[in-house]
């Protein structure tokens, strides 16, 4: 039996029966499937706890100084002076300098602060890990008056804070021993009052 097509079809038959001659050694390969996993090692990040920023004065200068340009915006200070960053560190959570008892408000916000601010010294080391949040969303709760946020922000940073504080600093500067007196001896408190 013969089956006349019209001539446009010609190319589609054509294409057809060279597949068809092609099933077979086709066929004749074995399928194979390779599976490849690839494990990329990230180097240990470092991060250090809040004591260590609070007492190490000489390394916590040289790192404010040298990687932050002494500048750290946290959203409801403006920190220019290692003298306010151990102002922030060294205050009374539960007392203005006035003796004055702070606000719910404002003792989550000066514990937050002080987590951040250990944050972001760690994240600027060189071989600092990276914060879980921006700075910009640190400025944003602390400037808020959401206690449940600020003390929620305050909680994760302590964990980032606590989480590289085994691997070690790769900085040419070393961290030195702590000086706790001397730190607490140039701490300006009042600067950590609340409004």
């Amino acid at each position: 039996m013969r089956i006349k097509l019209p001539r446009k079809f010609l190319p589609v038959v054509i294409a057809g029966v060279l597949l068809m001659a092609m099933v077979p050694a086709v066929a004749a390969y074995e399928a194979h499937i390779i599976n490849v996993k690839v494990r990329v090692e990230q180097p240990p990040t470092a991060t250090r706890t809040l004591g260590f920023w609070k007492e190490h004065l000489a390394y916590t200068t040289h790192v404010f100084d040298d990687y932050l340009n002494p500048n750290i915006n946290i959203g409801w200070r403006n920190i220019y002076d290692i003298s306010e960053l151990m102002g922030v560190f060294h205050a009374n959570t539960a007392k203005n300098s006035d003796d004055t008892d702070r606000s719910e408000l404002c003792q989550a916000r000066l514990k937050t602060s002080c987590q951040a601010l250990a944050a972001i010294l760690s994240s600027t080391l060189p071989n600092g890990a990276p914060m879980p949040v921006t700075l910009s969303f640190i400025q944003l709760t602390l400037e808020g008056s959401n206690e449940d946020d600020i003390n929620d922000l305050g909680t994760l940073l302590d964990t980032y804070n606590n989480s590289g504080h085994n691997v070690p600093i790769e900085d040419s500067s070393p961290t030195g021993t702590p000086t706790p007196d001397l730190a607490k001896a140039i701490a300006h408190i009042p600067f950590a009052d609340c409004p």
